[in-house]
C-alpha cells in the first residue's frame, strides 16, 4: 500500500494497514462498483466511482455531503483504477449507499441509470420499513414474555412458600412429590426474576431509553415515524435462552399445579 498522503484529513479514520479491492454487482441498481474491504472487516464503495456512474461532478457537492450524518460512514481509502494507478479517495460504507443517493443532485430528466437508482432507494426504504416493523414487533413480544416470566416466578415463589408454611400438615405423598421438584426449581427463580426485571427496566424505565426517528424516501418525505430504545439490544441467542427459561418455569408451574389438584388444594 502507498504511504499515507499529506492531504489525508486529520478527522478521517486512520488508514488501514491493508485493503482488498474487488468488483460487486448492485441488484436493482444494476451497476457494478469497486468494493474496498479493510483489515477491520468493513466494506466501502469509492464515492468517485458512484459519481462517475451517475454522471455527477463529485467536487461540486462534497461540502454538502460532509454536512450529512451519513458522512460519519465515510473514510479515505486507497482506490486502484486500472491504467491510472492508486488514488486515495473518499469512500462510503456499503449500507450508506441508499442514503447517499438521496442527497445526490437528481436530474430533471430521468435517465435509465437514475430510474434504477430511484428503484434501488425505494426498495431499500421498503425493506428498512419492514425490518423496523418486525424489530418493534419482536421487541414488544419479548417484553410481554418477560412480564409473563416475572408473573411465573412470583407464582412459583408463592406456591413454594405456601408448601413450606403448611408442609407439616401436608400428606406424605404430597411432600414426596413436591420437595424434589422444589429443589430443582428454586435455583432458577432468582436469576430468572433478575433477568426479567432488567429487561423490563431497560425497555420501560431507563433514562433516555427511548429515541424517536423517521424514515425518508428519495424525495426526503417522511414515510415512517418510529421509536427505538437505547441499550436494549438483546441478542437472538440471549432471547432464545430467556424464552427457554420461561418455558421451563412454566412447565414446572404446571407440574406444581397438577400436584395440588391431585391433593384437592386447587380446583380443576
Amino acid at each position: 500500500m502507498a504511504a499515507q498522503p499529506s492531504h489525508w484529513r486529520e478527522d478521517a479514520l486512520q488508514p488501514p494497514t491493508q485493503v482488498q479491492q474487488t468488483t460487486v454487482h448492485i441488484p436493482v441498481f444494476e451497476i457494478d462498483l469497486p468494493l474496498i474491504q479493510t483489515d477491520d472487516e468493513e466494506a466501502f464503495y469509492p464515492i468517485p466511482a458512484i459519481c462517475q456512474t451517475l454522471d455527477i461532478a463529485a467536487g461540486h457537492y462534497l461540502r454538502r455531503w460532509k454536512q450529512q450524518l451519513l458522512w460519519d460512514q465515510a473514510r479515505k481509502l486507497p482506490w486502484y483504477i486500472p491504467g491510472h494507478g492508486e488514488r486515495v479517495v473518499w469512500c462510503l460504507e456499503t449500507d450508506a449507499l441508499p442514503g447517499f443517493l438521496v442527497y445526490c443532485p437528481h436530474p430533471t430528466t430521468i435517465t435509465p441509470v437514475w430510474q434504477r437508482a430511484h428503484d434501488f432507494i425505494d426498495a431499500f426504504v421498503e425493506a428498512r420499513h419492514t425490518a423496523m416493523e418486525r424489530q418493534l414487533h419482536d421487541d414488544q413480544r419479548f417484553l410481554r414474555d418477560m412480564h409473563t416470566l416475572l408473573r411465573i416466578c412470583s407464582k412459583l415463589n408463592h406456591i413454594i412458600d405456601m408448601h413450606n408454611l403448611y408442609s407439616e400438615r401436608a400428606p406424605a405423598s404430597l411432600r414426596a412429590r413436591f420437595a424434589p421438584l422444589a429443589r430443582e426449581v428454586l435455583p432458577h427463580l432468582d436469576p430468572a426474576r433478575r433477568l426479567a426485571l432488567q429487561v423490563i427496566a431497560d425497555f420501560e424505565h431507563s433514562p433516555n431509553a427511548k429515541r424517536d426517528g423517521s424514515l425518508h424516501d428519495r424525495l426526503l418525505h417522511v414515510v415512517n415515524g418510529f421509536s427505538f430504545r437505547i441499550g436494549t439490544q438483546v441478542s437472538h441467542a440471549d432471547r432464545d435462552a430467556a424464552h427457554g427459561i420461561e418455558e421451563r418455569l412454566a412447565f414446572w408451574c404446571r407440574e406444581f399445579e397438577e400436584i395440588m389438584r391431585d391433593q384437592g388444594w386447587l380446583e380443576s
